[in-house]
Formats: structure tokens, sequence, C-alpha cells
């Protein structure tokens, strides 16, 4: 059993490496003309950050697409997570599917990730978004069924829950990136508050959730 476990983990790994080289290989950048630190350092520049940066807290989209984003990362994190962990206390279930249920789930996401964007573009973002999140919510409400103890049904959750977490996951990421560029001088700003909020609250959930349990 324990073999079987490692061979599948080495497909992950593997899958995982294969398309990280992929997207570094075949992802275009684009050149960039030198500029030298004293053009940057100007002291109009330093004045345009700072105003650029106390215009970005006026604006109630900022608050919005970190909100977004960050309850996005957290439902993806939770299910990756306590999934494997609901998995192991189900002894009827063989032990293997504790790494098959995450392969299913990222082959599900990368998938659905091919067609987010002509869905997106016939019937909108946030509809889209709103979409994955019936997807994900399904899926729940086929953990909460009485056939959680079945093969076929942890499938059926494996497909919903990457579908749904990659749909909202990668929209949630194209608001920030869409606001982002609205300020282009404090991008990296933006970006920076999206991913502090998102460890913060997963941390703390995950941290109020252990000590529910130890408590229970």
């Amino acid at each position: 059993m324990d073999v079987e476990i490692a061979n599948t983990s080495l497909i992950l790994v593997s899958i995982g490496l294969f398309f990280v080289i992929i997207f570094h290989v075949f992802t275009k950048e684009n050149k960039y003309t030198h500029v030298s630190i004293n053009q940057i350092l100007t002291h109009s520049c330093e004045d345009s950050f700072k105003l650029k940066l106390i215009k970005c807290f006026k604006f109630p989209k900022f608050y919005g697409v970190i909100v977004i984003y960050t309850f996005t990362r957290l439902v993806f994190n939770c299910l990756q997570i306590y999934v494997p962990t609901f998995i192991l206390s189900i002894h009827t279930l063989p032990k293997t599917f504790i790494t098959l249920v995450p392969l299913i789930i990222f082959c599900s996401c990368f998938l659905s990730s091919l067609i987010i964007k002509k869905i997106s573009k016939y019937i909108g973002s946030m509809s889209t978004f709103y979409f994955g999140a019936i997807i994900i919510a399904t899926g729940n409400i086929f953990i909460l069924s009485n056939n959680i103890y079945k093969v076929w049904n942890w499938v059926i959750i494996s497909i919903l829950t990457g579908v749904g977490s990659s749909t909202m996951l990668i929209l949630s990421l194209a608001q920030i990136t869409s606001f982002s560029d609205e300020l282009k001088k404090i991008s990296a700003f933006i970006i920076g508050c999206a991913s502090f909020s998102d460890k913060l609250f997963n941390g703390l959930v995950v941290h109020v959730i252990q000590n529910i349990k130890s408590n229970v």
C-alpha cells in the first residue's frame, strides 16, 4: 500500500514539474527598455507613487477584489487540506484515494482552465465566477450525501471540486489583474495585499478549525 501511494505521489510531482517547465519555456515576456536608477528615483515618480497608493485605498474595488481572492483561496486550500484527511477517516475507501483525489482535482482544474475564457466571453466573468461557486457548492452537497463511502461519489466530488475551484481562482486572479492595470505603478502593492490577506485569513481559519476539532 505504501509503495502504491509513493508511486502515485511521484506521478503527481512529475505532472506538476512537467507543466512548470512548459510554463517557463513557452511563456513569452515583454522586452523592457533599460531605465537607470536615477530615472526611477526621481521626486516626481515618488510623489506619483504616493498619490496612487493613497488613491488605491479610496477604491471600493480594491477591497472587493481582495475579499473575492481571499475567500476563493480559502475554499481551494481547505479542500486540499481536509478532503484527504476526511478520506483517511473512511476505512472502506482504498488508501490510494488520498493521492488519487488530488490528482483528479488538478486534472479537472487544468481541463476546465482551457474553456473558462470562452465561457466568460459569452456570459461574463462574474457570471462565470458564480457558476464556479455553484459547482463547488454542488460538490459539497455530494460530500454530505449518503453515498460518501462509495468510490464513484468521490470521483464526482473531485471533478466538481476541480472545475469549480479553478473557475473561481482564475477569475478572481483576473479581477486582481484588471484592477492592477488601472493603477500600474502600484500593481505589485495590490497583488501583495491580496496575497498577504489570503495567507493571513487562511492561516487563522485553519487554526480555528483545528482548535474546534481538538475540543470536540
